[in-house]
């Protein structure tokens, strides 16, 4: 027996790199990981799990500037950030973020 909405396994795996043409910028890649799950209390209905992939970068244009963006849910997998199941309402499920794009500028000054 299992407690519901609690997967067994949840990893996040992270990798940077910051090659000398990013003048101190980097680029990463983010692997998240659920692992399936009882939706319910009696353990008779299961979500799957689901991995998502995110990639960001960022590049130093001047000593002071830099523009950045990213990516989450790389490849708009279509997950659930919740799934539970109860008899009347069958499984509902919380539909988790479609793919997201960010950017911008960030600029620094010293007095």
């Amino acid at each position: 027996m299992t407690v519901e909405q609690s997967p067994r396994e949840l990893a996040d795996l992270h990798l940077t790199w910051t090659p000398a043409f990013l003048r101190g910028g980097r680029m990463a890649i983010d692997l998240s990981h659920t692992g399936r799950y009882a939706e319910d209390p009696a353990n008779t209905h299961w979500y799957g799990g689901h991995q998502l992939v995110g990639v960001q970068a960022s590049w130093f244009v001047l000593p002071q500037v830099s523009v950045f963006g990213r990516v989450t849910n790389l490849f708009d997998r279509r997950y659930a950030a919740l799934a539970s199941y109860d008899p009347f309402q069958q499984t509902q499920y919380n539909p988790g973020s479609p793919r997201s794009i960010y950017a911008g500028v960030h600029y620094a000054w010293s007095h």
